[in-house]
């Protein structure tokens, strides 16, 4: 048995499953749970593994190839899928009990578009899992799609209100951070990581290079996921004349990158103080509106915005658009001559 990097402590052997020989690892936080594991496994092979077994094994080993960012979203995919199968075998599961699982995640959690998708990902993960390990001889998700015509998530247009007091609370704790993600339309991650130096005041331009993530709430640097996250975003006159230059990073404690958890507390801090209730995504949003409002094309935002397709930018005009006009149309509702 031998201890990982990570802490994990595992060990494999070689069984015979369905006339196939194949490795079989097995992963633990101590050499006990290790050894428990096997055990249980043992006493299995005859009548076959339980869902919540196998999707378990599947995490303890995929987590680790997944990038912190990911993690969350993927964890509670994995839990969705164990609360419903549960201790079902999983060689018993059909494709209509993985589209009836589905059906029933949409309608139960109100799934738009993209978290049904990542849903279908991960079950589909965790049935590769067990093909590749003998668990199963065929992926019962291998064909199975999300229904078309789901929504996409809605982006929220911060009030005019929270606006308004993003202006006048610039002095407030991190009072800067949420003004600077309203006038660049910055991503939180591309704020946390912005130095001093990426910032050109004599050209007028941020240079957006990096980007803050935490692993286990200890800040990293990554470069961007994209090409296109490499940008220079133009700084506006409002945001021009807030501007006091220094060195290092531009949002830090104690002189380094800000940790999730202590970015919570200071935005938390920011809220009470201001009274402001919208979320730092929802300011990019509100960059945007502008971007729209002042006839900028699709193609340069979408350079703006660092966006990797020009579609998601298109969307997010139409968005707008059909924003604009249901507020029109409410306003002649209620008009007279």
């Amino acid at each position: 048995m031998t201890k990982r990097k990570d802490g994990l402590w595992q060990q494999s052997m070689t069984v015979t499953i369905n006339g196939r020989k194949v490795v079989k690892t097995f992963y633990g936080r101590t050499k006990q749970t290790v050894l428990e594991k096997i055990a249980k496994f043992k006493g299995q092979l005859q009548d076959g593994m339980p869902f919540s077994e196998v999707a378990e094994l599947w995490w303890s080993y995929h987590m680790t190839t997944l990038s912190p960012t990911t993690v969350q979203g993927y964890l509670r995919g994995k839990n969705r899928a164990v609360e419903y199968f549960d201790n079902t075998l999983i060689k018993s599961i059909r494709p209509l009990d993985i589209q009836r699982f589905l059906t029933y995640c949409i309608d139960k959690w109100n799934m738009a578009k993209n978290t049904a998708s990542n849903q279908r990902i991960v079950i589909n993960q965790i049935m590769i899992y067990a093909v590749q390990n003998g668990y199963i001889d065929i992926n019962p998700a291998r064909d199975i799609t999300i229904p078309k015509g789901l929504a996409k998530q809605q982006r929220k247009m911060p009030s005019q209100d929270d606006i308004n007091k993003i202006k006048q609370c610039t002095d407030c704790t991190f009072g800067m951070f949420a003004y600077f993600a309203m006038y660049t339309g910055m991503r939180k991650g591309e704020l946390l990581a912005l130095q001093w130096k990426d910032i050109d005041l004599e050209n007028r331009v941020i240079h957006v290079n990096k980007s803050v993530y935490n692993d286990h709430n200890i800040p990293k640097i990554k470069p961007p996921k994209t090409e296109s996250g490499i940008r220079d975003i133009p700084i506006l006159n409002k945001l021009y004349e807030k501007l006091s230059p220094a060195k290092g990073i531009v949002f830090n404690f104690e002189g380094g990158y800000i940790t999730e958890s202590k970015f919570r507390d200071l935005w938390e801090q920011y809220c009470k103080e201001s009274q402001v209730s919208c979320t730092v995504h929802q300011l990019r949003h509100a960059f945007s509106t502008m971007l729209f409002e002042n006839d900028i094309e699709v193609k340069d935002a979408q350079k703006i915005l660092g966006h990797a397709q020009a579609s998601t930018t298109q969307d997010i005009y139409t968005e707008i658009r059909k924003t604009r006009e249901n507020i029109v149309k409410e306003k002649l509702l209620n008009a007279d001559i």
